[in-house]
């Protein structure tokens, strides 16, 4: 979850000035991506609260979440970046309310210290992408390669999720 908060709301933004210079088109692209996230949530609310089954929203768009990020770490263009920046905003506020449900619902201890761990692992997983992609452009001296080999980390989320089988064992 951490990998995927910091690459969503500070790895995108950081590289976005490569494409954007000025405050009005900077300030417009994040008004762009702020009108995604409000329509995911809507999107999400209404469809998870009629079918109910979170297991099948969490990977689905925990999935949908990690491949977004492809795409747009591929593109070369202003276009490419808005219109993938914007299908990678929709994904994340698709997936985002499933992340924390997942952790309440599979709480056998104190919500206190349950949120706590959640937040110490959160930042472990911020510290590891940041690590990561400094470390791949260290070796390799190239910011895309970094870029498109730290995109590839989030998939790891839903694997890691199904591996420890959770939202299969309820």
């Amino acid at each position: 979850q951490g990998c995927v908060f910091m690459f969503t709301i500070n790895i995108i933004p950081i590289f976005t000035l490569f494409f954007i210079a000025t405050p009005l088109k900077l300030g417009s692209f994040f008004g762009y991506l702020a009108i995604f996230a409000a329509v995911a949530a809507l999107f999400n609310a209404r469809m998870s609260d009629r079918i109910k089954k979170r297991a099948s929203f969490f990977y689905i768009f925990a999935i949908l979440n990690s491949l977004s990020f492809i795409p747009l770490v591929l593109s070369k263009s202003i276009a490419g970046w808005q219109i993938f920046s914007g299908i990678s905003n929709f994904a994340f506020g698709l997936a985002n309310p499933f992340n924390l449900a997942m952790i309440l619902d599979h709480n056998e201890h104190d919500i206190m210290d349950v949120m706590l761990g959640r937040q110490v692992y959160s930042g472990l997983g911020s510290i590891f992408i940041i690590l990561f992609l400094l470390g791949t452009y260290y070796i390799t001296s190239s910011l895309q390669t970094a870029l498109i080999w730290s995109a590839l980390v989030p998939l790891s989320y839903p694997a890691v999720a199904y591996c420890q089988r959770l939202y299969l064992k309820k």
